[in-house]
């Protein structure tokens, strides 16, 4: 997982606001990135960085049908790398989901939660892993996070754990 712009502010209107030349040297980065990435599938979060991708990359759209109507499959070619493979027309298939921050605020069972639990399953069918159906509907990575106190007791365990290992030696 990595971010489209690197950066440290606590905003994130970098496409927005940075200067072009800034904008571009981040991107480079990114670019490099994904050109030395193994990963047939990428999940893209974020409308902005999705809009930004469309336009700076070459791509095709395959939008799907049936079950799983209203997710797209983004093709990104292959010519868009410097070490492109003339072999290959695509490099890998993007698929765009919501940023996880807006997940917070959607209700159970929303268009927007059934849409991203239809963009995981898609990107699972293609990658051969496992993905619950509704995850995102039901809000299951809620149960998945852990509580202030569950944190709290993590960090004293590794405190006493690592203060035996010094004073015992192991």
């Amino acid at each position: 997982m990595f971010d489209h712009v690197h950066r440290r502010s606590a905003t994130s209107e970098a496409i927005e606001t940075y200067p072009e030349a800034v904008l571009s040297a981040h991107e480079a980065f990114t670019h490099q990135i994904m050109s030395s990435s193994a990963a047939r599938v990428e999940v893209i979060y974020g409308q902005h960085v999705q809009r930004r991708i469309l336009k700076t990359m070459r791509c095709s759209l395959l939008p799907l049908w049936g079950p799983y109507s209203g997710v797209f499959l983004i093709l990104l070619y292959e010519s868009n790398f410097s070490n492109a493979d003339k072999d290959f027309m695509f490099r890998r298939v993007l698929l765009f989901a919501t940023h996880p921050q807006r997940l917070f605020y959607e209700p159970p069972g929303s268009t927007i939660t059934v849409r991203q639990d239809l963009t995981f399953q898609v990107a699972a069918c293609i990658t051969g892993i496992n993905f619950d159906p509704t995850y995102y509907q039901a809000k299951k990575w809620l149960s998945k996070t852990p509580s202030v106190f569950e944190l709290g007791q993590h960090f004293l365990k590794r405190v006493v754990h690592h203060r035996l290992c010094f004073f015992t030696g192991f």
